[in-house]
């Protein structure tokens, strides 16, 4: 159906991301890096911090959420919805709010806007304000199973090899990602095949 091919490409009117980012001014925000971001996560939906910087040049660039950030978040989410229906922001890595922006946030998270859904999606849930996160329905996705990393390493990546599929199991440790940044680093020659 057509919504499900806007949200195949992440480009559905009604759904917003928000993002850690390397300032390049005072009014830098994440929809200057929408592009690198939707390009990112269909590479692969499990990236972390280190390969989003690598992904905009970060370099040795502190990334952060910042206020502008949140100020650009409230906007959005007081629009009326596009579609006509439910607006979703999904916030990814909340842990890199600058502290003014984690409050700038308070009060849309404990009153949305109606038919308004957040998804805060962190790393590290200690490193987030306490005032930000008792405004939150916690789920916790647990690590998985190393059967279903083997199961996913053979359906998406096409690994065969039963002596590989053991090493990158043992590595991943219950996180799929790492599984595929050792592929990657194999394609590039640094991981014994």
């Amino acid at each position: 159906c057509p919504s499900c091919k806007k949200h195949t490409q992440l480009q559905f009117a009604d759904l917003h991301f928000s993002f850690p980012i390397i300032k390049r001014s005072v009014s830098s925000v994440s929809d200057e890096f929408l592009t690198s971001w939707r390009s990112a996560i269909k590479t692969s939906p499990y990236i972390d911090s280190t390969f989003w910087r690598d992904k905009i040049d970060a370099e040795n660039k502190q990334l952060i959420i910042p206020v502008k950030e949140a100020s650009n978040i409230v906007k959005k989410l007081s629009l009326k919805s596009y579609e006509g229906g439910y607006k979703f922001m999904i916030i990814w890595l909340p842990e890199y709010l600058h502290t003014s922006a984690s409050n700038k946030l308070l009060k849309i998270l404990e009153e949305p806007p109606q038919k308004t859904i957040f998804i805060l999606v962190a790393n590290h849930q200690d490193n987030m304000l306490s005032t930000i996160l008792s405004r939150l329905q916690l789920l916790k996705t647990p690590r998985l199973a190393d059967a279903d990393v083997r199961s996913a390493l053979i359906a998406k990546a096409g690994v065969t090899s039963n002596d590989k599929l053991d090493t990158l199991v043992q590595l991943a440790d219950g996180n799929y990602f790492n599984a595929w940044k050792q592929i990657q680093a194999a394609d590039l020659g640094y991981f014994d095949s």
